[in-house]
């Protein structure tokens, strides 16, 4: 109340101890106090589901995999659309049993508001980058279809193009349109394309 507002673990460093001690962490202390506190989640078994090509599309065109430790580690998405935000969190909830969070920001370029949904799990982000071979850091340029969706059964393959067409397609008055700063990618999506009998144009590159 002498604050003003919540107490930090740096206002007072006894008082950090002091809830270790007898509360067993500063966030039940807070707790006890009456403030509302998001716990650390964890999580424990990464099994991938029958979703999870589907994310795993949109994780590649619309997404990031952040590795700084011990500072962070993070697996997040990007979207401007809310309706596109909350299904995103509803299904990492569905897969994964974590109740992603998510904050926003305007950007020079979009009059609506750009959302990050964030996962900060190392586990996660280790086993995407070592089973699925996803690079950690900036990817735009070398990206690629993960080896293993380019073997995965016919269901497998059609959600990962969803999400890769929720993540970087658009529908023109000729069709779906896919673009990629990594030429590889789209080669290696014509291949999942032509698995799936569809009919597909050519790579082009914009110069």
């Amino acid at each position: 109340k002498e604050l003003g507002r919540r107490p930090s673990k740096r206002d007072v460093n006894a008082l950090y101890f002091q809830a270790r001690e007898y509360f067993g962490s500063w966030n039940k202390l807070m707790q006890s106090a009456g403030y509302n506190v998001r716990f650390s989640q964890k999580i424990e078994n990464v099994t991938f589901g029958k979703d999870f090509p589907y994310l795993l599309g949109l994780l590649v065109t619309d997404g990031h995999l952040y590795y700084h430790p011990p500072k962070f580690v993070k697996v997040a998405f990007y979207t401007s659309y809310p309706e596109e935000r909350d299904f995103i969190i509803d299904l990492i909830k569905k897969m994964f049993d974590y109740n992603a969070s998510f904050s926003s920001k305007m950007v020079s370029y979009n009059k609506r508001p750009n959302y990050e949904i964030r996962i900060c799990s190392k586990k996660l982000a280790e086993t995407i980058n070592q089973e699925w071979q996803v690079p950690f850091g900036a990817k735009s340029s070398i990206i690629r279809v993960p080896p293993k969706i380019m073997v995965e059964h016919e269901y497998s393959k059609q959600l990962f193009l969803k999400g890769v067409i929720d993540g970087d397609g658009s529908i023109t008055k000729w069709g779906i349109k896919i673009t990629s700063g990594s030429k590889l990618f789209l080669e290696d999506i014509k291949k999942l394309l032509y698995d799936l009998k569809i009919d597909s144009g050519r790579v082009v590159v914009d110069k």
